[in-house]
């Protein structure tokens, strides 16, 4: 069974609008093992996952696994988001290694500047394809 990573830092796990949750329903039903990553904090909410010094979390909602990577609470676009533009990708890259290798990576840019060196730097590490 092929194994895919979907990587989007504010996918909400409860809005089943979110494109990376109906691609990973859908890549699901096909037989792919998918596992979500994502924030611990969840985005235009006050609703932070993660409760301790945790640096991520494994949670099932319905047939999808999440791994939420621990990043701070914010309450607009001041200092606090632009921590968790840099706490989600360097603990991806941290702990990248805890979780069965992929046979691919696809990533969501995250504005301004999209995490991507780090998704190339796993990606390479791990001798995957990236899309």
């Amino acid at each position: 069974m092929k194994r895919i990573w979907l990587v989007n830092q504010h996918v909400n796990p409860w809005d089943a609008s979110f494109r990376t949750i109906k691609f990973a329903h859908h890549l699901s039903q096909k037989g792919y093992d998918v596992t979500i990553f994502t924030s611990s904090f969840i985005h235009n909410t006050d609703i932070n996952l993660i409760k301790d010094n945790s640096p991520y979390i494994e949670k099932l909602y319905g047939d999808l696994h999440f791994v939420h990577l621990r990043t701070s609470n914010y309450k607009n676009n001041g200092f606090k988001r632009f921590l968790g533009f840099i706490q989600f990708p360097l603990r991806l890259l941290i702990h990248y290694k805890r979780f069965e290798k992929p046979d691919i990576i696809l990533h969501k840019a995250t504005v301004p500047w999209g995490n991507i060196i780090i998704i190339l730097m796993i990606t390479a590490m791990l001798n995957i394809g990236l899309t």
